[in-house]
């Protein structure tokens, strides 16, 4: 059974010749996806007017479908971002219309898609939206759901003896960029950068291809999620790439088995838990303790902390055949920064090939950013020893300092930790 599901409890609309296809499509519909501690419904709405809670929402779907078609691709492929042009692609909320969609984000963690809903505490509709939740679901599953229910409205439109064309085109249209490969990786670079596909400027796409020769057909996606923060310049990413690979700042990663774990298959941040405790095992650490500088000085051998050089980096990039040192560049001057910085380089190493000569390390909230966090923080601030800790130290400021200071990682490591592990709200973390 799919773990996504839009389920049209039952059609509403107006049976008319002439009804507007708002009308016609008019439908009771509840979204609902299977999480770890089971399922939940995304549509469950306080009746502000009839004074009920239910599971469903009365809603047109024709724009729904519609809103589905046109923003598949970015839907599909484009990782979470926070600026209201990203919404407007990737919120059910920009449908509008009058109509009160639920304010659910939809964004793409590669083999996963992220559902993130935010409850509303007012709304000025009739209904209010209840849950604050955010679910993973297969990628699979929401292409099947997106097909599943444009197929729906458009048999209903059928069913009422109209035809609906425009629908029509966009599925054909869709479905031909998504059959052809060519088309559909043009596509997908496209969707990666925050792009409309068929809007980016001439010449992008073989720039795009220049970029993959240099950084890797696995590292280029995240050099892309990074473009709108660079004003979408891919030649601002090229040169900081080059200037990465020139840097004379080095570190030995070759001790680290490149490409050892796959992240596909399952949520990035339990990929990168269980390497950290893999990693730790393999290399005599105790599950538990905090890790010294020294182990990683040792084996990099560097001196830690490195000199800043550079305001922007793109992580590190892999040695050339003959050498054994890989470059990098460094943004923060702060030990514990660096030894953050040393276990998502890690975590890259292990699970990108060597064919990727770019380890990438951005802000992006790709799938192998999400990893690489995770691996870094149950590496250096294992989440059992801090479980324990501010059970007894607390987790106000002081507790948060002193873990910090325990297992030398930032105070927002820390929180994020727990954030994550819902030992506190997030606004703490939003706060810091």
């Amino acid at each position: 059974m799919s773990q996504l599901r839009f389920v049209i409890q039952n059609w509403t609309g107006d049976a008319a010749a002439d009804a507007s296809l708002e009308r016609a499509t008019l439908a009771e519909l509840r979204i609902e996806a299977d999480t770890d501690s089971g399922p939940v419904v995304l549509t469950e709405v306080h009746d502000q007017v009839a004074r009920t809670v239910r599971t469903h929402v009365v809603l047109p779907l024709y724009p729904l479908a519609e809103w589905l078609l046109i923003n598949w691709w970015r839907l599909r492929w484009e990782p979470r971002r926070y600026s209201p042009e990203w919404r407007m692609v990737h919120s059910l909320a920009a449908i509008s219309g009058g109509d009160a969609w639920p304010p659910l984000d939809i964004s793409s963690l590669g083999s996963f898609i992220q559902l993130d809903l935010l409850a509303e505490r007012w709304s000025p509709a009739s209904v209010r939206y209840l849950y604050d939740t955010t679910v993973q679901v297969p990628a699979a599953d929401f292409e099947t759901q997106v097909d599943r229910l444009v197929r729906q409205v458009q048999d209903r439109l059928s069913s009422l003896g109209r035809a609906p064309d425009d629908l029509e085109a966009l599925r054909r249209e869709l479905e031909a960029e998504r059959r052809d490969p060519t088309l559909a990786r043009q596509c997908r670079l496209q969707a990666e950068a925050g792009i409309d596909p068929g809007e980016a400027p001439d010449g992008w796409l073989e720039e795009v291809d220049e970029l993959e020769r240099e950084a890797g057909e696995d590292s280029t996606p995240e050099v892309l999620a990074i473009l709108p923060s660079l004003h979408g310049c891919l030649f601002k990413a090229r040169e900081a790439l080059e200037e990465l690979r020139q840097s004379s700042q080095t570190i030995d990663l070759s001790w680290v088995p490149a490409g050892q774990a796959s992240i596909n298959g399952e949520v990035p941040w339990k990929v990168g838990a269980r390497l950290a405790h893999d990693f730790r095992r393999q290399h005599g650490l105790s599950e538990d303790s905090p890790i010294p500088t020294s182990f990683f000085e040792e084996r990099l051998g560097t001196k830690l902390p490195l000199s800043k050089s550079s305001e922007l980096s793109l992580g590190a990039f892999r040695p050339e055949p003959n050498q054994e040192r890989t470059s990098l560049l460094v943004t923060s001057q702060r030990e514990e920064s660096q030894r953050f910085l040393i276990a998502r380089l890690i975590a890259c190493s292990l699970v990108t090939s060597k064919k990727n000569r770019l380890l990438p390390v951005t802000q992006a909230a790709t799938a192998l950013q999400k990893l690489e966090r995770s691996f870094g923080q149950e590496l250096l601030c294992p989440w059992q020893a801090l479980d324990e800790l501010t059970d007894h130290a607390g987790t106000e400021d002081e507790g948060i300092s002193q873990a910090a200071d325990l297992f030398n990682v930032s105070e927002r490591v820390v929180l994020s930790t727990l954030v994550n592990k819902k030992k506190i709200p997030r606004h703490r973390l939003e706060q810091a």
